[in-house]
């Protein structure tokens, strides 16, 4: 583990499986091989990305979608994203998502 320590990643896909905590696909950056990781979520800090910045949504009901961080709710550590979906013919809306489930998209 400590190869990676404090090393930036790209999540790449978040497994549930039942009884068990959460796990990340990771992707390293700026790393000369292309290495993929699989680690616990305990493992893993969030970073919230400024706003104005795209970010996927990780997990729920717009897991894999692509917004736009528009506000930070920190009380309630929610993040207002913009989202533009087929479904609702491209007009924009705001949803509110934890931290813990969206990323910076790199």
């Amino acid at each position: 583990m400590g190869c990676i320590w404090a090393k930036k990643a790209e999540v790449l896909d978040v497994l549930h499986q039942p009884g068990h905590s959460a796990k990340a696909v990771v992707k390293l950056l700026k790393c000369d091989d292309d290495i993929e990781v699989k680690m616990k979520q305990q493992y893993l800090e969030t970073v919230v990305p400024s706003f104005g910045r795209k970010v996927k949504i990780l997990n729920g009901k717009y897991k894999g979608c692509v917004g736009v961080l528009q506000n930070i709710n920190s009380k309630k550590y929610m993040g207002e994203i913009a989202l533009s979906l087929p479904r609702d013919n491209y007009n924009e809306r705001i949803v509110s998502i934890p931290y813990e489930d969206f990323s910076k998209l790199v």
